[in-house]
């Protein structure tokens, strides 16, 4: 059984075991659950993690209790192709999906999984850049549509996954060249009583963005959400040699206190900084690929800078499969081991 270190990290490092461990048929013991952070063990979006593996699955663990600093997780086989599942909380949608996507993947089978939490919270990507950055780049055939938004605290967005099988789960792929820029589009979200908010995020957006791009194109959506919010997201269409297509992107959360104007003006001044650094890759979907990359040797990506969460995934990533990651220069590859 391997044995995983969690004191250097937060979540990511569970996510990336549990995708790791169903994949390729390993358990693990994690120890120091999250230990340096103001609340260490397991948090409520930690332990939706799990428990939606142990209800679609034969897998097994130990410890899976809130608080719990100690965990040991036995993978088994999907069981279940079609399941809702309800977080229960604002928990991030796209964080859970993260953790379950790679063994769907792998699974060769059609699988159908609706999951009702929060698809805009803090300090998670928002459904818009999982659906339009992360799921495009990775170039699976995967639907994913968003029912209705869920912001904090009270949730309730509702969001169903559909991944289905295109043959070989894991293909290596090669993002280190930033190619050519084909158009800027985006989503501006608000709940129905803050309508005004998304339509001027959408409006300064598309002005700053026009600053460097010819083609922009942000949509406007309200809906009725059971606690106020707004998100933007936007991303830059990439495409090399008039082949893949795949996105570079950002997201902002509407704040209280903070103009909308602001909060578009923040997202749009990433991107462009993003586009004029030349780099195919932000850093957070760097992060995001790792377990992919680990999965499909030969891979290869470039990126601004060398994040922690990118170095722990890797570390991570090393303790499953007997993989190279090499780095130069904030290019990252990987090669199967020659040990």
């Amino acid at each position: 059984m391997i044995e995983i270190d969690g004191s250097n990290g937060g979540g990511q490092i569970l996510r990336t075991a549990l995708s790791l461990s169903m994949v390729k048929n390993i358990p693990f013991r994690m120890i120091n659950i999250r230990s340096k952070r103001p609340k260490p063990g397991l948090r409520p979006q930690h332990k939706s993690c799990i428990d939606i593996l142990l209800n679609i699955s034969k897998s097994r663990a130990f410890g899976n209790e809130l608080g719990s600093t100690e965990l040991e997780f036995i993978p088994g086989l999907i069981t279940k192709r079609n399941f809702e599942w309800d977080i229960g909380t604002a928990g991030s949608i796209p964080l859970l999906l993260q953790s379950i996507l790679p063994a769907t993947i792998a699974l060769g089978k059609q699988f159908s999984l609706t999951i009702t939490g929060g698809t805009d919270v803090k300090f998670a990507p928002c459904i818009d850049y999982l659906k339009n950055v992360f799921i495009r780049t990775l170039n699976i055939d995967t639907d994913l549509n968003v029912i209705r938004r869920g912001y904090y605290p009270k949730g309730d967005g509702q969001v169903k996954l559909t991944v289905r099988p295109n043959g070989l789960a894991f293909k290596p792929f090669d993002l280190s060249i930033f190619g050519k820029l084909v158009s800027i589009q985006g989503i501006s979200h608000s709940s129905l009583s803050l309508q005004t908010v998304a339509e001027r995020q959408k409006s300064m957006a598309e002005l700053l963005c026009r600053e460097i791009c010819q083609f922009v194109n942000i949509s406007c959506q309200s809906s009725e959400t059971k606690s106020p919010g707004s998100v933007i997201c936007i991303w830059a269409l990439l495409t090399h040699d008039d082949e893949n297509v795949w996105a570079l992107g950002v997201d902002e959360l509407g704040e209280k206190g903070v103009s909308s104007e602001r909060v578009a003006e923040k997202a749009s001044n990433r991107l462009k900084e993003l586009i004029k650094s030349k780099v195919p890759i932000d850093p957070h979907l760097a992060d995001m690929l790792i377990p992919y990359m680990a999965l499909a040797p030969g891979s290869k990506i470039k990126t601004t800078n060398m994040t922690k969460h990118i170095e722990t995934n890797i570390d991570t990533c090393k303790k499953f499969i007997d993989i190279e990651f090499n780095v130069n220069d904030n290019m990252i590859s990987t090669i199967e081991s020659l040990q």
